[in-house]
């Protein structure tokens, strides 16, 4: 997870943005999390076919 930040693009407040990268059986458990914490939360779901950085594939070892 990492945290970003941001503006609105119509109110310009200031916003904080996660970004979060989880496997396909994790994904209706965060949508049920995040529900409950934020009903009003903005989401894109979306797959991925490869994921670079700590955790995951070394981007200076991996053929892009």
């Amino acid at each position: 997870m990492t945290y970003l930040e941001g503006a609105g693009g119509y109110s310009q407040k200031s916003k904080r943005v996660i970004m979060c990268v989880v496997k396909k059986q994790l994904a209706p458990r965060v949508e049920d999390i995040i529900q409950d914490e934020d009903p009003a939360a903005f989401m894109i779901i979306t797959s991925a076919n490869e994921i670079y950085g700590e955790g995951y594939k070394d981007i200076f070892s991996e053929k892009l």
